[in-house]
């Protein structure tokens, strides 16, 4: 929506591109609505992520090796937030109270409790999992911004659980059974 684009671009941005990649049609289109001006500078390449992903999937050769893994992408840099939720309160108002009108800070206060509830959701959905799929090892990634800590912490005691961040998330994509996310733009 219009207040997600304008946390990514603004008019000032635009103006200084000489030329702007979109991942696809909806990507572009969802900026265009905003800033009709991106038109001229636009270019829809595709998803590098995807394109990578897809490249490695082929390049794998010892499918039989690998063991069941399901991965769990939080992504809940808000309400886990490496600094903490006042951090992420003030940043959050901070980044966006000069560039959108009170309709769309509303729209990000709702984002912002969803985070808090998706939080609250996956301390009852990782234990559950892990004792669901004993035979899967469960990668939890948390988002950079997250306090991994945290994660370490709370599946400590869960054997099939293990918490990485950092580095690339491709290889555990291409390698995972299932990919659980909220919100995560690896998805």
């Amino acid at each position: 929506g219009e207040a997600g684009v304008k946390s990514r671009y603004s008019q000032e941005s635009i103006d200084l591109s000489d030329l702007i990649f979109f991942w696809g049609e909806k990507h572009y289109k969802s900026v265009f609505d905003v800033f009709l001006n991106v038109k001229d500078k636009s270019y829809v390449s595709g998803s590098p992520i995807i394109d990578e992903i897809f490249m490695r999937k082929k390049e794998r050769k010892d499918k039989n090796n690998e063991c069941n893994k399901i991965l769990i992408a939080t992504s809940c840099g808000y309400a886990n937030n490496m600094n903490g939720i006042k951090f992420a309160k003030r940043m959050t108002a901070n980044a966006f109270s000069e560039n959108i009108n009170d309709t769309d800070r509303q729209k990000l206060q709702y984002e912002a409790e969803l985070d808090l509830e998706i939080f609250k959701y996956w301390q009852i959905v990782i234990p559950f999992i892990s004792a669901r799929y004993k035979d899967y090892q469960i990668i939890v990634r948390p988002h950079p911004s997250e306090n991994k800590d945290f994660w370490d912490r709370f599946t400590k005691k869960l054997s099939n659980v293990s918490v990485r961040q950092g580095g690339s998330i491709l290889d555990e994509m291409v390698d995972a059974n299932a990919f659980l996310h909220f919100n995560s733009t690896s998805s």
